[in-house]
């Protein structure tokens, strides 16, 4: 499989995590937890969004990667993923707030249960070698979290921020190199 596919393994594999510990017991139906905006006028409950990709400083690889002899594979590049997961009840008045909370309070709880996501747990794309990802709650100040909502136009709502790292998108550049085969290596006595 194609390393491009990293982000979408990376949202596919939360949502499953979502759907494996929310579902009957908060949401009904597991298709109710969503990857995908939270401004798009979708039928779902739970919503995970990628609102940002950034490449990541801590985890830059400079080193090249030897395939054989002769060919060397460029470094990966590694990236931090910006989520935010937001909810979105159609119910009554009363009750919309406290299922909204309830819903939000277990998000907090699974993630917070589940810090790191092993590579096992993801697609083709991620080596079992590789360092897992980390999921970690992302405290946005209150006017970063207005910027996100007014951006779209849309009425600020409660949600949650997270940020996972490091994801590796590999280089598909190789570089040819010539391997030193013969070496002339002459001494002389210094007088």
């Amino acid at each position: 499989m194609a390393r491009y596919f990293a982000l979408s393994e990376v949202g596919n594999s939360i949502i499953n995590l979502l759907r494996d510990n929310m579902c009957p017991e908060l949401i009904q139906n597991r298709d109710m937890i969503l990857l995908c905006s939270p401004f798009d006028k979708n039928d779902f409950v739970l919503s995970l969004h990628l609102y940002d990709i950034q490449e990541n400083g801590s985890f830059r690889n400079v080193n090249m990667i030897n395939l054989d002899n002769e060919r060397q594979q460029y470094p990966s590049i590694s990236l931090t993923l910006y989520y935010m997961i937001s909810v979105n009840i159609g119910r009554d008045i009363k009750s919309k707030a406290v299922d909204e909370q309830r819903i939000l309070g277990r998000t907090m709880q699974i993630l917070h249960d589940s810090p790191v996501i092993e590579n096992s747990k993801l697609g083709n794309s991620f080596d079992e070698g590789e360092e897992p990802l980390k999921v970690v709650l992302n405290n946005l100040t209150f006017d970063e979290k207005i910027k996100l909502w007014s951006a779209s136009n849309s009425p600020i709502k409660l949600a949650l921020y997270y940020t996972v790292s490091p994801v590796l998108i590999e280089s598909t550049r190789i570089k040819t190199t010539k391997r030193v085969v013969d070496m002339d290596l002459i001494i002389k006595k210094k007088d």
